[in-house]
């Protein structure tokens, strides 16, 4: 990042703190997509997501397991406060399009900084958490 950039962001962070730093450098983000089996419903694929992310967080790990947002009509689960500012650790976003049985997985994964705490590993654990938790039910 070039000099100007990194001082209009210690500028920027003084005056209006670490919220506006996040949307200026960017906070590590993957994704991936799952094909849920046919005639698979919104309460399986919210089971298998929160089943999922609870398996990975371990002990001592960044995993932030609470669901903070579970909405059936729009197919969208969220853990860790997803859609909020300057939270640390892994915090997903699954959504699933029940014309197509395509489930998305966002994943922002921040440490201190927003450095990235290993987004692409992360987001491929869940996705390989949530196909076998779906194929073990088909």
């Amino acid at each position: 990042m070039k000099a100007s950039k990194w001082m209009t962001v210690l500028a920027l962070t003084t005056l209006t703190g670490c919220g506006l730093y996040e949307s200026v450098v960017g906070v590590p983000m993957a994704a991936a997509v799952v094909q849920a089996p046919p005639a698979t419903s919104m309460d399986r694929v919210f089971q298998c997501a929160e089943t999922s992310v609870k398996r990975l967080a371990q002990p001592d790990s960044f995993w932030r397991s609470d669901v903070t947002r579970r909405d059936h009509d729009e197919g969208i689960l969220e853990t860790g406060d997803f859609g909020k500012a300057n939270v640390g650790g892994f915090r997903a976003r699954i959504t699933f399009d029940k014309r197509t049985n395509e489930i998305r997985i966002d994943l922002k994964g921040a440490g201190a900084y927003y450095k990235d705490i290993g987004v692409e590993k992360s987001v491929a654990d869940l996705k390989n958490e949530m196909q076998g938790c779906l194929q073990a039910r088909a």
